[in-house]
């Protein structure tokens, strides 16, 4: 049984990278209009929304934030993630819905 959990998990890996690939090649050239002026930026955001969206329903990832009551639309906060896998920037912008930037250390 533990063989058969490693193989099903090994092909639910191998389909997880096939859609982050083939959905990359298919929006990056439109992230490229939108990332090409500063102006276009919000509207690029709603289309990695829009992205993120489809690929967490494609590959079944499912995120479940606790005490968003304490998530207040119109304040500014500083999200730190450990970033423990390439999954954290799709759940980032299925978690956070309002416009925001990434700074890196």
């Amino acid at each position: 049984m533990k063989k058969i959990r490693e193989i099903a998990g090994g092909i639910w890996k191998l389909y997880v990278i096939l859609c982050f690939i083939v959905f990359l090649l298919l929006f990056y050239p439109i992230y490229l209009v939108f990332l090409h002026k500063e102006k276009r930026y919000k509207n690029g955001f709603k289309l990695l929304i829009y992205h993120t969206k489809i690929l967490m329903l494609l590959t079944g990832i499912r995120v479940n934030l606790k005490n968003k009551e304490f998530i207040q639309k119109n304040k500014s906060y500083v999200i730190v993630s450990n970033h423990s896998s390439y999954l954290d920037i799709v759940i980032l912008y299925q978690t956070f819905k309002n416009y925001f930037v990434f700074m890196a250390k």
